[in-house]
């Protein structure tokens, strides 16, 4: 256990106020069972939150919202200098992402007009705009698969020299001259200093964090999409507590480094899924089922039942496809400076020279292997005590007045909200295996180069 000043004890008392306030708002957005409505709000649109009672202010809280929701997974990237390459999946992150927030803007303002003018609008304009976040959310995750690594490594100086054609042989001698002579200097201030020779790669401290937080970015949209307007707070709630929490297990990791607490941040992850599945504006009941996620974008004519009701589900298990995907962030950010644990004293040992960042877990492939099935299985079996539970007060209370209306459809809900997981846990695997992969064949490329 390392000493800590008490200006570190302020700070994480700060980043677990902080974490617990925006669990806690998120208490605001959760919706009401049918049983437990007045007449008055039975009546009215379903799934809304509580703050309803000015469009307007609404609206402009939740464009805020997404905006900041999208700017700060970019800022972090940019900040660890993975946005400086010219590559496929960059340039998503650097233009296409922050034109598909700007296209869910308008898109959520549209759904403000009147309902004459909007129904008179053709349908290829009523599509356009949430078609348009869809097409950039596969192209993002097609960049990806092309190029997963978002890094830059900095070309080697060519010291060729070029003499302009104009001269025509007039002072070429001189010119030669000085370039040899500071070609010369140049060389004999290296002679000793080998570090000159290493490549710099930016963003290569980060590369694993980053494949998480782009393809993450890409999840925002499409969820904040699907939730829609009056969720987008809620879902700033989450990213801030996710952000705060990991902040703390970094500082715990740091500071407990002989002590396993894979668990508790893995316990901690499963309930706050629990937590938002209500905090997005879901309950475990038939009604709740937000059957209008599945014409966000299309008109209803559907050939097949595969996209309308992978929308639905998308919607109703936001929860679990944001969180679970951001799993492995529990075994990668504590290898990197986190941007409030970089500023603690007991993060400025002998080590800082030799930081590595979550690159150390590319030269350690075993343990690598073994912390992703340890976090996977390990939140595999919180589900399935989940759904243990579900299962068990199922059958206990089976012959009761309302197994019908409570306790079957939170087995169903429960069932399904494990499979979500194993699937995004796998889709997620498949993402760091893309990321290793180009890794390996990067780095050859690099040590062959240099």
């Amino acid at each position: 256990m390392k000493k800590f000043s008490s200006q570190s004890v302020i700070l994480v008392l700060m980043l677990t106020f902080a974490c617990s306030v925006c669990v806690r708002l998120s208490a605001n957005f959760r919706t009401k069972r049918e049983e437990q409505m007045t007449e008055e709000e039975a009546a009215g649109e379903t799934g809304e939150t509580n703050l309803d009672t000015n469009k307007n202010m609404t609206y402009f809280l939740s464009v805020a919202c997404l905006l900041v929701s999208i700017y700060l997974p970019r800022k972090w990237l940019a900040e660890s200098g993975n946005l400086n390459s010219a590559s496929f999946s960059t340039l998503c992150a650097r233009y296409l992402m922050p034109v598909a927030a700007f296209a869910t803007v308008l898109f959520w303002a549209m759904q403000h007009l009147p309902n004459k003018i909007l129904d008179s609008l053709p349908v290829w304009q009523q599509v356009l705009l949430p078609q348009t976040v869809y097409i950039i959310v596969i192209i993002s995750f097609i960049a990806f698969v092309i190029s997963p690594m978002l890094v830059y490594t900095l070309p080697k100086q060519n010291n060729q020299m070029s003499i302009p054609s104009t001269q025509n042989g007039k002072d070429i001698f001189q010119k030669v001259f000085k370039y040899g002579k500071s070609n010369w200097e140049s060389n004999s201030a290296i002679t000793n200093d080998t570090q000159n020779d290493v490549p710099k790669v930016f963003g290569l401290g980060t590369v694993y964090s980053a494949a998480i937080m782009y393809n993450g970015m890409a999840f925002i949209l499409l969820l904040s999409l699907l939730l829609g307007e009056g969720l987008s707070p809620s879902f700033l709630t989450a990213i801030c507590g996710i952000f705060c929490f990991f902040e703390l297990f970094t500082i715990c990791v740091k500071l407990c480094r002989e002590s396993d607490l894979l668990p508790n941040g893995l316990l901690t992850m499963s309930l706050m899924i629990a937590n938002y599945f209500y905090g997005f504006g879901h309950q475990a009941t038939i009604p709740a089922i937000r059957f209008e996620a599945a014409f966000i974008g299309f008109s209803g004519n559907w050939e097949n039942k595969i996209i309308p009701a992978f929308l639905i589900h998308s919607n109703m298990f936001a929860a679990e496809i944001f969180f679970t995907f951001l799993v492995p962030l529990l075994i990668l950010l504590p290898c990197t400076k986190g941007e409030i644990v970089e500023y603690f004293s007991f993060w400025r040992d002998s080590r800082e020279n030799h930081w590595q960042g979550d690159f150390v877990m590319h030269e350690n492939q075993k343990v690598f292997r073994h912390l992703q099935m340890k976090i996977f299985f390990s939140l595999y079996l919180y589900q399935g005590f989940k759904l243990s539970a579900s299962i068990l007060a199922a059958a206990i209370h089976k012959r009761h007045l309302m197994v019908w209306k409570i306790f079957a459809p939170r087995f169903v809900y429960q069932a399904m909200s494990t499979f979500t997981v194993f699937a995004v846990a796998i889709i997620v695997t498949m993402v760091l295996a893309r990321v290793n992969s180009s890794l390996t064949k990067g780095m050859a490329k690099i040590k062959q180069n240099s």
